[in-house]
């Protein structure tokens, strides 16, 4: 039930900022389907896997994963083999 309750704030969040884009939702939860697969909210993965799975352009997907990143919904770093996202919960709005 804490994970429902962590995502719908999330997604309040996004939903509510004028900064949104309409493809920020839909990385959100690709994000979060990659962390579901790899059972973890902390996991590496690559631009293209998030890319397809948000069905997003390289642009739109790193604006969108910036914007959350700003809006500290996410913490970000590069690796080697890609991005290494750690989702963070989030207060309720």
């Amino acid at each position: 039930m804490k994970k429902a309750t962590i995502d719908i704030d999330a997604c309040k969040t996004i939903r509510k900022s004028p900064e949104a884009q309409p493809g920020t939702l839909s990385t959100y939860t690709a994000l979060r389907e990659i962390a579901t697969e790899q059972g973890s909210t902390d996991f590496t993965t690559t631009m293209a896997d998030v890319r397809s799975r948000a069905l997003l352009s390289d642009s739109g997907c790193r604006r969108a994963i910036n914007f959350m990143e700003r809006r500290r919904l996410l913490d970000k770093s590069k690796t080697v083999r890609g991005i290494r996202i750690r989702l963070l919960r989030v207060a309720k709005a």
